[in-house]
């Protein structure tokens, strides 16, 4: 709240940054780039342009935090999330890379498990 020349905080509104995950993009099961192409496609329809309603595309995302030794460290749930940005990255076939995909996930709010 604006007062006088100061700002004064109040607790509610809480703000949730947006998280970018990277996945190698591999030709395996499960195949990651068609997954998150699928959940892009329940946003947009991208030949129209046209975007859904949110109860079509806001889905519950898991994040696990894996610690060395392959077991879950960490577990956020991400409530009403959906990708607000993805990159396939350049499709470059003379490269060696291994290539990735990077999405941004927006969500509304995060619960620790």
């Amino acid at each position: 709240m604006h007062h006088d020349q100061e700002v004064a905080y109040f607790a509610g509104k809480q703000t949730w940054e947006p998280v970018s995950m990277k996945w190698y993009d591999v030709e395996q099961d499960p195949d990651v780039s068609d997954t998150i192409y699928t959940w892009l496609r329940t946003v947009v329809d991208l030949p129209t342009a046209i975007v859904n309603a949110p109860s079509v595309y806001k889905q519950q995302a898991t994040l696990e935090m894996i610690g060395a030794a392959g077991n879950t460290t960490e577990t956020w749930i991400m409530c009403n999330a959906w990708p607000k940005e993805v990159n396939w990255g350049d499709l470059d076939y003379t490269a060696t890379d291994i290539s990735t995909i990077e999405a941004t996930l927006r969500y509304d709010r995060a619960i620790k498990a």
